[in-house]
């Protein structure tokens, strides 16, 4: 062995450690180690949780009240676009038609069945939080709010002075219609502010004696004709990127032919005649008539609120998104 090298010594034989601890599972470890509730905040620190109000509390409230501030950051302009204006300019569309329709059906001036049709959708594009509910004038809602009306200003109340409601004696039925109007207009506004269709059943079956032929085979029409290009529709989306607007294609065809065929003054059919231009200022609602319809408007409130609800739940659940009940 060279001088300077160390010999190696022989290993060691290796020591073991062992360990022993018992093994614990989640229902063992929680009944030997019970978990203590935090003690109640005192009466001034919930007092100061609730008055306090950071930069943030004050945006996330913001954000609960207008929503718009939540989803318009995070709108995806390359994908979204070009299918939200499709599909607002045909919605749009409808809900026009729908406003024309609940002006004839709660018997109030046309103008305010367009005026049904905009500003719903303009304050719920702030304040609402399904992407897929079109807002605007129903008709389950809108022959509810008509019976009402009908019932506190029908016809009878407004003849001028100097005829009567049967038309004898060679005298011509006249009726105030401004009055009448009028009238109609603030009983349908009150009653939308405050807020059967069992009762409309039954005025429907009093009245189908006296329903005009012209307009029964004209709705029948429009109902198998729309049925039939929304089945194409459905059947073949695959090929039409974008579905056919039938009930606008239906309303033009329908107003050619009742012009042309002057419908109102042979078969006595309705028509929307004159649109009105502009808006009128608004006006507070009259307090004096909420006695009188206060039971109608709990039940048409609930139909409104029950039919929203459920078609926004619908489409919240089929693209997963939530919405909120309260808007």
């Amino acid at each position: 062995m060279a001088a300077g090298v160390r010999a190696e010594e022989p290993l060691t034989e290796l020591s073991h450690y062992v360990v022993a601890r018992p093994i614990y599972n989640e229902a063992g470890f929680q009944e030997e180690n019970e978990r203590l509730p935090p003690p109640p905040p005192t009466l001034l620190e919930r007092a100061r949780a609730v008055c306090s109000c950071s930069r943030k509390k004050a945006f996330q409230i913001t954000k609960s009240f207008l929503p718009i501030l939540e989803w318009l950051p995070n709108y995806r302009v390359k994908e979204w676009l070009v299918s939200d204006i499709i599909s607002g300019v045909s919605t749009g569309l409808v809900a026009t038609l729908q406003g024309l329709a609940y002006a004839l059906l709660v018997a109030v001036p046309v103008g305010y069945g367009l005026y049904s049709a905009f500003f719903p959708i303009l304050t719920y594009f702030f304040l609402g939080t399904s992407r897929h509910i079109s807002v605007g004038p129903f008709p389950v809602v809108s022959l509810m709010v008509g019976s009402v009306v009908m019932s506190m200003a029908p016809d009878d109340n407004f003849l001028i002075a100097g005829s009567n409601a049967t038309g004898t004696n060679g005298t011509e039925i006249l009726i105030d219609t401004d009055a009448r109007d009028a009238q109609r207009v603030l009983i349908a506004s009150t009653l939308t502010f405050l807020v059967g269709i069992l009762q409309t059943l039954i005025e429907t079956f009093e009245n189908i004696g006296s329903t005009n032929i012209a307009d029964l085979i004209a709705g029948l029409l429009t109902i198998f004709v729309c049925m039939v290009v929304k089945e194409i529709n459905d059947r073949f989306k695959h090929k039409i990127p974008i579905p056919i607007p039938i009930e606008v294609i239906v309303t033009i065809v329908a107003t050619g032919i009742s012009y042309a065929a002057d419908l109102e003054k042979k078969y006595n059919a309705g028509i929307v005649k004159s649109i009105p231009r502009g808006f009128l200022p608004p006006e507070a609602p009259d307090v004096s008539m909420f006695s009188q319809m206060i039971a109608a408007s709990f039940s048409i409130a609930i139909v409104a609120y029950a039919i929203a609800v459920s078609v926004g739940k619908v489409y919240a659940t089929k693209y997963d998104y939530a919405i909120n009940g309260n808007q």
